[in-house]
């Protein structure tokens, strides 16, 4: 069905294959979205070992990468080939956590995605996060994120398949076709110039009050690295935890700013929280003011 398309063939080991890959970028797109119009919903990664995305279980097997073909547009290239995924701002995070000097912590990651965060985080730190929590809502998102972090042992992670906000409920989750880290609860947000159909499907998925679940991450008793990417959502999330979690608990965060028209909270009605911290940068402009 893919009358204008070129398809590359090689009997090359898989590493060479993936080299060739990389020296020709503009071909990977076209091969994941290949694979997804076939109805492929994952592709298997095993990570190299020494590599920021390898993990292994307990007893030393490794734990391989599940990977939506509609990430590989975004990602494909640093997943398949260097076998790591947004390595300027893990290596923000890998610093606070050490300068924080903190022997024990943990890590809330909402929009946790697939867990490629979470997954490197937990693998690379040192000292390692004693407990892991992790939302995510949409369902295919939520079945691959127990696969990628099933390596982690025992109760140091705790998955949920709901999203927060400012009250427990439920809402439409906006789905890209084309990226599936661009879902989100607002509709607009897909809308932008980073969309290259706009084509769209949602589901219903449950909300639950982000002031009651930061209650859980302060009763847990330890100092918390705060990470929000929720395609808009993420100054209502950060608006609504607990006020003595960001004044006591959370020593670092990287938090997702998004302007879209009609967003109920926006980057002005957080700034009290921003004022907590003395230090702060975008993480993109390090150059540009915060204030």
């Amino acid at each position: 069905t893919f009358i204008d398309s070129i398809i590359a063939m090689t009997n090359l080991s898989y590493p060479e294959f993936v080299g060739a890959v990389n020296a020709s970028r503009h071909m990977l797109p076209l091969a994941m979205r290949c694979l997804r119009e076939s109805g492929v919903n994952s592709i298997s990664i095993t990570p190299r070992k020494n590599t920021l995305l390898y993990a292994e279980y307990p007893d030393g097997k490794p734990c391989d990468l599940q990977m939506p073909p509609d990430a590989m547009l975004l990602c494909g290239c640093d997943v398949l080939g260097a076998h790591e995924y947004d390595r300027a701002t893990l290596e923000f995070c890998r610093h606070v956590v050490k300068e924080s000097a903190h022997s024990q912590y943990s890590v809330v990651d909402i929009g946790a995605n697939v867990g490629l965060f979470t997954r490197q985080v937990y693998t690379n730190f040192s000292p390692k996060a004693r407990h892991v929590w992790c939302y995510e809502p949409e369902l295919n998102n939520f079945r691959l994120l127990n696969r990628n972090l099933e390596f982690i042992a025992g109760e140091a992670v705790s998955l949920h398949e709901y999203g927060l906000g400012k009250e427990d409920g439920v809402q439409d989750l906006y789905c890209s076709d084309d990226n599936h880290g661009a879902h989100s609860l607002i509709r607009d947000s897909l809308l932008t110039k980073h969309e290259t159909n706009n084509k769209y499907t949602h589901q219903t998925v449950t909300i639950k009050s982000a002031s009651h679940e930061s209650r859980r991450w302060i009763d847990f008793g330890l100092p918390i690295f705060y990470k929000s990417d929720t395609e808009g959502f993420d100054e209502m999330i950060a608006n609504s935890i607990d006020n003595y979690a960001w004044s006591s608990c959370i020593f670092g965060a990287i938090i997702e700013l998004k302007s879209l028209p009609g967003k109920e909270v926006g980057p002005f009605e957080i700034s009290h929280l921003l004022d907590i911290f003395p230090n702060k940068v975008f993480e993109r402009k390090p150059n540009l003011l915060v204030s």
